[in-house]
């Protein structure tokens, strides 16, 4: 494992080199078809997203801090750096942060945080103000949706 247990929130300058990474994917790359399987259960929200060998993508602001699990090979732009992520990482992330994540063989990464929301639609909002660029979002992105109590 070569990331740190915890991830700090990203400085102004930080989040807009992401911004940036962000608006040239969307713009010249072909767009990632998303799966994504949202769990709503027991005041906890979770989405894990399949990210296919040679995929690259950007993920929004997240606002609250989570626990994020990254399981497979990638590389990660977070904070000032891309580090390099191989087999299974439990990290606790701080909010205001934003990802972009080449995925170097078939990877996974699933955000955790504890909610009051009573819909996946609720639990978005209160992750991220950006939730139009949410990748599940998509019109042709598949979404599994698992609610409990």
């Amino acid at each position: 494992m070569n990331i740190k247990t915890s991830t700090l929130s990203m400085t102004p300058i930080q989040l807009e080199i992401a911004k940036q990474a962000e608006d040239f994917i969307r713009d010249n790359l072909e767009q990632l078809t998303c799966v994504t399987e949202h769990v709503l259960h027991a005041g906890v929200y979770s989405r894990t997203i399949f990210l296919p060998k040679g995929s690259l993508t950007a993920g929004v602001i997240i606002k609250p801090d989570s626990t994020l699990i990254l399981q497979g090979k990638m590389a990660v732009y977070i904070g000032n750096e891309v580090t390099h992520i191989d087999g299974y990482n439990v990290i606790m992330a701080t909010g205001n942060r934003k990802q972009i994540v080449y995925a170097i063989e078939d990877s996974y990464a699933t955000l955790i945080f504890r909610t009051d929301a009573k819909t996946i639609v609720e639990a978005e909002q209160e992750m991220t103000d950006e939730c139009s660029s949410l990748l599940s979002r998509h019109p042709e992105s598949i979404n599994i949706i698992k609610k409990g109590v």
